[in-house]
């Protein structure tokens, strides 16, 4: 079981007469053969078509960068190879079940828990919180299109919202404050000073 993360040829790519998507990766599968609904979800992020936020409906985004496209794509791929590996239909799992962190998990783990423990890691070691939290919020992200797309039933992510203190300060107004939204049930990172 192997996905990859490919790149065509921009020039043989533009001359096909698909410029727009040149510089947009792809994955192929485990088949191995092009995998359609990964691909596609690249396609609609690198474009600015479709984006956790707006959820496709309203403004344009602006189009990923190259090096945030690769980030997503390898993402992507990790969460799509750890499915496969255990078992489990991206078009039915769901966050409750599957992708459950330490505090909530009794006996066998999803996938946020088995980076935790180190069963999902290269190195059979725990990866660190900033890795894990990155690779859940793509399998969410993507999750989340395939619903959009009609591909799967909804998916529902619970998220809550935070009120952060900013670092740097105003002499006349004091910290300035603003409000984050962040999935529960993130890996907690260590706050550096």
């Amino acid at each position: 079981m192997s996905y990859s993360v490919v790149y065509t040829d921009p020039q043989s790519t533009c001359d096909a007469g698909f410029g727009r998507v040149a510089r947009i990766p792809c994955i192929f599968d485990s088949r191995p053969g092009y995998h359609r609904p990964a691909s596609r979800y690249l396609i609609d992020r690198g474009l600015g078509v479709w984006d956790p936020e707006t959820r496709g409906r309203g403004a344009r985004r602006k189009a990923l960068s190259k090096q945030t496209l690769r980030n997503y794509a390898f993402w992507l791929v990790n969460f799509l190879e750890w499915a496969e590996s255990r078992g489990y239909e991206p078009a039915t799992c769901s966050y409750a079940n599957d992708f459950r962190c330490e505090d909530i998990c009794e006996g066998e783990g999803g996938y946020q828990h088995d980076m935790l423990k180190g069963l999902w890691s290269l190195r059979g070691r725990p990866l660190k919180p900033r890795t894990i939290n990155n690779r859940v919020q793509q399998a969410c992200d993507y999750l989340a299109w395939m619903a959009d797309k009609g591909l799967r039933k909804t998916f529902d992510v619970p998220y809550k919202h935070t009120i952060v203190r900013g670092r740097g300060s105003n002499p006349e107004w004091g910290y300035q404050s603003f409000t984050v939204k962040s999935r529960e049930g993130r890996v907690r990172q260590e706050v550096q000073n």
